[in-house]
């Protein structure tokens, strides 16, 4: 079924609208919405589009503050990896946002700019560790090498416990997802 009011809602080179959240009236929307203004990844554009299911929109919230706002893992090596991600994939609707708890914590732009480098060598092993995981599932290397996760696991294993290496791998699935899914919804185009 055509929509003939569709190309007036979309935004040059959008495949999905940004929806009115206020027309929704729905106040978890409404806190979600200004909570993406207030700490920036990620930026409203990303819910104002997931909002056509307000229900999603709600669940990527929700899974996006447990795994990369909280956690065990250092909140700056997280914001790397989301960072390298969006570098390596291109997007740079994704890499040009900047987390203010990251920055609030003492992230540079130095580190920033390095960060999807594979000779990148940050001071602390953990964030090394960390950013080889995110290269190596962006890059998607294991899909011709599986063994090539035998050495990024064993480094994660020396750094981090079971549950930290979980929470990092659960960021790298909003991270590659979210890249990929933003490319091709033309949000990257902001």
């Amino acid at each position: 079924m055509s929509n003939d009011t569709a190309p007036a809602r979309h935004a040059a080179g959008r495949r999905m609208p940004l929806v009115d959240v206020a027309a929704l009236r729905d106040p978890e929307l409404d806190r979600i919405i200004e909570q993406a203004r207030r700490w920036s990844t990620p930026k409203p554009a990303w819910y104002q589009t997931l909002a056509s299911s307000p229900s999603i929109a709600k669940a990527f919230a929700a899974y996006w503050d447990i795994a990369f706002r909280n956690g065990r893992v250092e909140h700056e090596i997280k914001e790397l990896m989301r960072i390298a991600v969006a570098q390596l994939l291109g997007c740079s609707f994704c890499a040009s946002q900047r987390s203010v708890q990251a920055a609030e914590h003492g992230l540079t732009e130095a580190a920033i700019d390095q960060c999807a480098r594979a000779d990148f060598q940050h001071p602390d092993r953990r964030t090394r560790a960390a950013l080889r995981l995110a290269r190596e599932l962006a890059l998607d290397h294991a899909g011709k090498d599986p063994a090539r996760f035998d050495a990024v696991y064993a480094e994660l294993h020396e750094l981090f416990d079971d549950e930290e290496i979980t929470e990092l791998a659960g960021v790298c699935v909003l991270f590659i997802g979210g890249t990929h899914v933003a490319r091709s919804l033309g949000i990257d185009r902001e």
